[in-house]
Parts: C-alpha cells; sequence; structure tokens
C-alpha cells in the first residue's frame, strides 16, 4: 500500500491540485479593472463600499437660476396653474410652478411637476369656461395653426391672419392727410 501512494505521489504534477477549474485569464482582467474603479486611494487602502452616482440635475438648475439673473428675470407670484396645450389634444398640467419672466428679452421660464392630461379632462375642470369661451379658444386654435401653416409655407413671413371680427369695422372714405 504504501508503494501506491508512493507511486500516485510520483506520478502527480508539481502544481497543487485546486477544487475547481482554473479562472479564464480574460475574466480574471476584467475583474481586476472593476476591481481598481472603486477603489478609492492606492494600492492598499480599502474598496468603497458602493459606488457613488453623483446627480447633474442640481448642476443643471444652478446653470438655469444663474441664466435667469442674467436676463433679470423677476418671479411672477401667485400663480395656481399653467396648461400648455399641444396639437396631439393633450395638456400639459403643472400646479404650483415657480413662473419667472424677462420681459425685456420676451423669455418666460416656468418650473414644476408636470403631468400630461387629456384636453378634455382639463376644459372639464374650468369652472368658468361657458359655450362662448370655449368657442373664442376653439377660433383662437385655429388662428395659430394658420400662422404656424402659413410661417411653415414661407407665406406672410410671420404675421397671423386677422381675426375673424375684423371684417365689421368701416374702411375711412376720405383723405385725412389733406387740409380741408
Amino acid at each position: 500500500m504504501a508503494d501506491q501512494v508512493k507511486a500516485h505521489l510520483d506520478s502527480s504534477d508539481d502544481k497543487p491540485k485546486t477544487g475547481g477549474s482554473q479562472m479564464n485569464p480574460e475574466r480574471l482582467k476584467q475583474l481586476q479593472k472593476l476591481q481598481d474603479q472603486v477603489r478609492t486611494g492606492g494600492k492598499g487602502s480599502a474598496r468603497r463600499k458602493k459606488k457613488v452616482m453623483h446627480h447633474a440635475v442640481v448642476k443643471d438648475d444652478k446653470q438655469l437660476i444663474n441664466t435667469l439673473k442674467k436676463l433679470g428675470a423677476n418671479p411672477i407670484p401667485g400663480i395656481e396653474e399653467v396648461n400648455l396645450f399641444r396639437s396631439d389634444n393633450t395638456v400639459i398640467q403643472i400646479k404650483n410652478p415657480k413662473v419667472q419672466t424677462a420681459l425685456a428679452c420676451n423669455t418666460f421660464s416656468v418650473a414644476g411637476q408636470a403631468q400630461e392630461k387629456p384636453a378634455s379632462e382639463v376644459m372639464s375642470s374650468f369652472p368658468n369656461m361657458n359655450q362662448e369661451s370655449l368657442m373664442q379658444l376653439r377660433n383662437l386654435g385655429t388662428l395659430l395653426n394658420r400662422a404656424r401653416a402659413g410661417n411653415a409655407a414661407g407665406g406672410e413671413g410671420g404675421k397671423a391672419s386677422a381675426p375673424p371680427g375684423d371684417d365689421d369695422v368701416p374702411v375711412p372714405q376720405e383723405n385725412f392727410d389733406t387740409n380741408a
């Protein structure tokens, strides 16, 4: 029996036996790179427990605030709700927004939590909206669409067409430039 053990030891390689298969060298390199990414200091320092993710949103907000200050934007208090009507009959609704304006630059800034809702749901929430007001709003929408179509076709150079009620205004018949 001792001869069998000695023969077995002589036939074995010089390498020590491991419990499993050898690790892929490419995978080993990948793991070492990942380990180096989470190391906070030099070679002998401890690794971080988790990777800290910095949010760039705060930086963007600060840049926006600084730009609005440069434009001379002033806050408008007392606005409870902002509704932005879209062409696909949806509305972007912002409750309790922070509204700022820079009138010299014709710039408005609306910030807050936005929700997208169907236009019918938002229109039903207006208590003072009667049929006449609704028709005026629709007419305004059609005028804006015509103006956009004219601008897209290169038609009127940015001028909107006259409202439908302006046909009632009489045209002056006399020449007011001459002395009487």
